[in-house]
């Protein structure tokens, strides 16, 4: 079951995903992520992990995996399964999302054990604190090279954020120092830079254009970046939301989400529901021996939704699964032996002795 279950989630994904935006907003008061998810499907669970609990992956073909603990409870956007979110936050105030990226070349098999590109998050989510802790981690473990290619943005709250790529086969990463612009779409980091350059304010000459593709994307989210007046009178929260307005893709946009890091607090709206809900994670319970809790995504409510959380269940994240692969073209016809044991990995997961 194990082995299918991660056969399945390495090969689920290229034919559908589509492009996606990130951002970091900050000075030294203001930690603000925002993030625009772009996909065939926008039905999804906000889901709430716990800390404490002892994990380990789906075994590879010789029979290796990673175990943990986790450390940290999170909130995640989850469309196939619980454990393999397409992004989240932790109670450290970590913030980890992927956007595709193709030429990606992940590392060769070597001795530390592997995870996919979804499972990787979580694990972050549950380890790390900072984005140096999520830097480090590539001496622990390694993403699969037959994992579909991803770039990852990630920032903490402490300030610090990293592009996160993986070229020639090996983690490559910029911090502070070399990321002037903490933007990230669906081309390297390089690229984006480059092409930058030759436009208005930021070294060149030609206008941005009003276009979806990847680099203009990235020089509109870079231009309104540098035009915010973080002593204005604009929250940043509400900018956050006319930037990934400004940059969504009609059609394909389905979440934009809004991560607070100071507050530890997290906004989001979807294609189906535009009406702006918020999680805090003040009174949420991240104790292991508590009822897990997730929520509707597309749910029509306004406002904080930390009283309207549903109970976790095996049904529920069997339902989720099984629509996904039934509503996306390239995974219609799995069968339900596969569904089912996606349904029932976490749980095979206990709080931690």
């Amino acid at each position: 079951m194990k082995k299918i279950f991660t056969l399945i989630l390495f090969v689920m994904l290229p034919s559908f995903i589509q492009p996606c935006t990130t951002f970091f907003l900050s000075d030294g008061t203001t930690k603000i992520f925002g993030r625009n998810y772009d996909f065939q499907i926008g039905r999804g669970l906000l889901m709430v992990n716990k800390k404490n609990i002892a994990k380990e992956s789906p075994k590879d073909k010789n029979n290796n995996s990673v175990k943990w603990n986790s450390q940290y409870g999170s909130v995640t956007f989850n469309q196939f399964g619980k454990e393999y979110p397409m992004g989240g936050m932790n109670e450290a105030g970590l913030v980890v999302e992927l956007m595709w990226m193709n030429g990606t070349e992940y590392p060769e098999p070597d001795t530390r054990p592997a995870l996919n590109t979804l499972l990787w998050i979580q694990y972050q989510l549950d380890n790390c604190s900072n984005v140096q802790d999520v830097i480090d981690s590539d001496s622990k473990v390694r993403i699969s090279k037959s994992s579909v290619p991803i770039h990852y943005l990630v920032a903490d709250r402490n300030g610090s954020s990293a592009v996160i790529e993986f070229i020639e086969g090996k983690m490559v990463y910029r911090t502070e120092s070399d990321m002037p612009f903490k933007v990230l779409a669906n081309d390297f980091y390089s690229d984006g830079l480059e092409y930058l350059s030759k436009h208005k304010g930021f070294g060149g000459a030609k206008a941005i254009e009003n276009s979806p593709s990847s680099l203009n994307r990235f020089a509109t989210t870079c231009k309104l970046i540098k035009e915010f007046d973080f002593n204005g009178n604009v929250m940043p929260v509400n900018y956050s939301f006319d930037i990934l307005e400004k940059v969504s893709q009609p059609g394909s946009t389905q979440w934009s989400i809004v991560y607070d890091l100071v507050n530890l607090k997290i906004y989001f709206r979807s294609k189906e529901s535009d009406k702006i809900k918020n999680i805090s994670f003040t009174n949420l319970d991240f104790v292991c021996s508590s009822q897990a809790k997730v929520f509707d995504i597309n749910k029509d409510i306004a406002g904080n939704i930390n009283s309207d959380l549903s109970d976790y269940s095996q049904s529920i994240n069997y339902d989720l699964i099984q629509y996904s692969f039934s509503n996306v073209d390239f995974l219609k016809g799995s069968s339900e032996e596969m569904m089912k044991s996606l349904s029932v990995y976490p749980d095979s997961f206990q709080c931690a002795k």
